[in-house]
């Protein structure tokens, strides 16, 4: 009977807070009282509470307590990839081209929800990118390229495609590839997506969509 309680145990947390979530109420009390209406101990709820924490489910603040942050799937995620690829670095590969089908697969649906100012900033990342490839010390423009792919699917209601799509440059940054510095390649890349984006704003969508794949492949050129 022991082993059942502790079991059930390890979930309270997480079903208060899904109610929570539903009743759209934030307020989360203390954790004193909150070991007294889930009927759990302090170890308990303390371990529940770093684990939420960690899965990106609550903050804890100074002063404030604990509060309930809108789910993001890109937590889990990197919890998890890094970890595997921290293992087996071989499995970026496969994680890359998870991104890869992802970004195929939902991009006519993402850009189509995009607005004329989305596009225009989506122009503006690439010519800060070409600036700073055209200068006498070149800057790698990592954060733009970060930021282009992000953007064309910031519209998209699928949290869950998102939330890869965020995680994967992430493990991206953790793996080193944003510190690669090959001018002849970055050029390269940074020509599909001016190219993508020209596409795009003329609502060429299936070229956009060609020009996509093909700059996709260009990773596994590096």
């Amino acid at each position: 009977m022991e082993i059942n309680k502790s079991n059930k145990d390890k979930n309270k947390f997480f079903d208060y807070l899904a109610i929570k979530v539903k009743e759209q109420n934030n307020q989360i009390p203390p954790i004193s009282k909150l070991c007294a209406i889930l009927d759990i101990s302090a170890t308990s709820l303390r371990e529940q509470i770093v684990v939420a924490r960690e899965f990106g489910f609550i903050d804890l603040r100074p002063r404030l307590g604990i509060h309930i942050k809108p789910y993001d799937f890109k937590h889990a995620v990197i919890k998890s990839a890094a970890f595997a690829i921290e293992c087996n670095k071989d499995l970026f590969k496969e994680f890359s081209s998870l991104r890869e089908h992802l970004e195929s697969s939902y991009f006519l649906e993402s850009i189509k929800l995009l607005t004329n100012d989305d596009i225009k900033e989506l122009q503006c990342l690439i010519k800060t990118a070409e600036q700073k490839l055209s200068r006498d010390i070149i800057q790698i423009p990592h954060k733009e390229h970060k930021d282009l792919h992000i953007m064309i699917y910031k519209r998209l209601n699928n949290n869950f495609v998102k939330g890869c799509l965020e995680a994967y440059w992430i493990i991206y940054e953790n793996v080193g590839l944003d510190i690669y510095a090959d001018l002849k390649y970055l050029k390269k890349v940074w020509w599909y997506h001016r190219k993508i984006v020209e596409a795009l704003a003329n609502e060429e969508y299936s070229k956009s969509h060609s020009l996509l794949v093909d700059h996709m492949n260009l990773l596994y050129q590096r």
